[in-house]
């Protein structure tokens, strides 16, 4: 399996706004997004990159692992990370997600 991880970042006058500004500026607002556990499978691929949907790809399914956090309080701002482990023989692994209020904690 092909994984790629891409990230995005948000801010609006509400958490769901914030969220789906994310969302879209990580390329996967256009989609209808299926959260997973965080295994990987057997034989994955991991690679970093911006993700560029297709037009004719708006409303398909897309399976996510996610991390998130949220801020409500003006000012502040809120951090996630997304790390993973995978096994040598396989490649079949874990993610691990992170939610902090700053970018040292995280």
């Amino acid at each position: 399996m092909k994984i790629i991880i891409t990230k995005g970042v948000g801010s609006g006058p509400t958490s769901l706004s914030a969220f789906d500004a994310a969302l879209g500026n990580a390329g996967i607002s256009d989609f209808n997004l299926i959260i997973l556990s965080s295994v990987i499978p057997a034989n994955s691929t991991i690679s970093i990159q911006q993700f560029s949907p297709l037009p004719q790809d708006v409303g398909a399914k897309l399976y996510v692992v996610i991390a998130k956090q949220f801020c409500e309080i003006p000012g502040n701002s809120a951090w996630a990370g997304l790390s993973w482990a995978q096994n040598i023989n396989n490649d079949a692994g874990i993610f691990v997600e992170y939610g902090a209020e700053s970018k040292e904690y995280l």
